[in-house]
C-alpha cells in the first residue's frame, strides 16, 4: 500500500498510517503537527495517539472519525492483535479490518445490513479476540477478529443502535450494555447474546449511557435522551431511580 506523499518530518508514525490509508489514492500533499487535535481532509486525529519519538504509545483502540461526509465513517487503531498492529476502517454497512504495518486486508469483509454507525475492540472474551459492531437497522454483533466470521446470533433493537459498551464482569458474567433510537437502553449477555433484564425506557432516542459500579448504595446505570432528559437506574434490576432530570 502506498502510503501518501508529502509529509513533514515531524509527522507521528501514527499520523502517517492513518493519513496515508485513507488518502492514497488522492495523492495528497498535508502538513501535519504532532501536537493539539488535527482535521486534515475530514479527519479528526486525537494528539493522545501521538508520540515525540515517532513510536505508538500502548493504546487499545483509538478512533478517528470522518467529518467530511465521505464514505469513510471511522477508523479504529488496534494497538495489538495477537502481535500485530490493525486498522479497522468503516465504510456504510461495511467493515474491513487491515494489518497496519503493510495494508494487506484480514479475512474478508464484514457487513451489516444498515450503516455501521460504531465498534469497539475487545482483545479476549472467551478465548477469542472480538469486534462488536452496531448499525443503523438495530443490529448489533460479533465478529472473531482472527477470522472476520461472525460469532452468534444478532441482538436487535427496533430502531438504530446509537452505541455499545462492554464490560468484563457484571454480576459475575461479562455484558453489552447498548442503546438506541427506539428509546431503549439494554443489557446482553456478552457470550450468549440473550437480553439480560427488563429493556429501560426513554421516550426518544437514547444517545449515551455509562456505567457506575461503585455508586453509594449500589451499582447504576446513567442514560440520556434526544428529549434532553437524563436518568438514573439501578444497574442490576433496571429500575428508574428518582426524577428524571431535564435539560
Amino acid at each position: 500500500m502506498e502510503l501518501a506523499k508529502g509529509f513533514e518530518p515531524s509527522t507521528t508514525s501514527l499520523a502517517r498510517l492513518i493519513l496515508g490509508y485513507q488518502f492514497a489514492r488522492q495523492n495528497r500533499h498535508y502538513d501535519v503537527e504532532n501536537t493539539g487535535i488535527l482535521e486534515v481532509g475530514g479527519l479528526r486525529l486525537d494528539s493522545r495517539l501521538h508520540h515525540k519519538n515517532k513510536t505508538l504509545k500502548s493504546l487499545t483502540v483509538g478512533v478517528i472519525c470522518a467529518t467530511d461526509g465521505s464514505d469513510l465513517m471511522f477508523l479504529i487503531f488496534i494497538s495489538n492483535l495477537e502481535g500485530r498492529p490493525c486498522i479497522l476502517a468503516s465504510s456504510g454497512a461495511e467493515l474491513r479490518l487491515s494489518n497496519a504495518l503493510n495494508g494487506e486486508h484480514i479475512g474478508t469483509s464484514m457487513r451489516h445490513d444498515g450503516v455501521v454507525r460504531g465498534a469497539l475492540f475487545v482483545a479476549d472474551l472467551a478465548g477469542i479476540p472480538r469486534i462488536l459492531a452496531w448499525s443503523e437497522d438495530g443490529v448489533l454483533c460479533w465478529w472473531n477478529a482472527r477470522t472476520t466470521e461472525p460469532i452468534g446470533a444478532a441482538m436487535r433493537h427496533d430502531d438504530g443502535v446509537n452505541g455499545a459498551q462492554f464490560l468484563p464482569d457484571v454480576e459475575g458474567r461479562p455484558r453489552l450494555l447498548s442503546w438506541s433510537d427506539d428509546g431503549i437502553l439494554r443489557w446482553w449477555d456478552a457470550l450468549t447474546g440473550e437480553p439480560v433484564g427488563a429493556a429501560m425506557r426513554h421516550d426518544s432516542a437514547v444517545l449515551g449511557a455509562l456505567y457506575a459500579p461503585d455508586f453509594p448504595g449500589g451499582a447504576r446505570l446513567l442514560s440520556w435522551a434526544d428529549d434532553g432528559v437524563t436518568r438514573w437506574w439501578d444497574a442490576l434490576t433496571g429500575e428508574p431511580i428518582g426524577m428524571p432530570i431535564r435539560h
